[in-house]
């Protein structure tokens, strides 16, 4: 889900088979904004400058994630 508000992209992420808290939290130390949740559900605040790198970046670390857990 994204929602876009005062520069600002509001983005959650849910799933069972990664701990979404720490992607967003890797993330927003690389990028910038803030996030919180759980381990199944999580959000942040990012700027909306950073969408593309934010997208690419949640894809590598899913795909990183997902090989070391094969």
């Amino acid at each position: 889900m994204v929602d876009i508000d005062n520069g600002n992209m509001k983005v959650s992420l849910r799933g069972c088979e990664f701990n979404m808290k720490y992607i967003l939290d890797m993330l927003c130390e690389q990028i910038g904004g803030e996030s919180g949740g759980h381990e199944r559900a999580a959000g942040a605040i990012i700027p909306i400058t950073s969408e593309k790198v934010f997208i690419g970046t949640v894809d590598k670390i899913i795909n990183k994630v997902g090989a070391l857990n094969d």
